[in-house]
């Protein structure tokens, strides 16, 4: 009966081991997710900037032309 009884325990914690891990991981994910997307907003912002300007230095360019 105390073997059955210890791999029911040990089982469980097994098991809330892997939650608890699991858990974490998905924390950290969504922590990366988010650190990544904020940086990456900037980033994004400045490039649509010096394309737009850009295409409208070659739309001067060619209306000079």
């Amino acid at each position: 009966m105390k073997n059955i009884h210890w791999g029911i325990m040990l089982s469980k914690l097994f098991y809330l081991f892997c939650v608890f891990i699991c858990s974490i991981l998905i924390q950290s994910l969504y922590l990366f997710i988010m650190v990544t997307f904020i940086m990456a907003i900037p980033w994004i912002w400045l490039n649509i900037y010096w394309l737009k300007k850009k295409l409208h230095k070659a739309a001067k360019n060619r209306a000079y032309k």
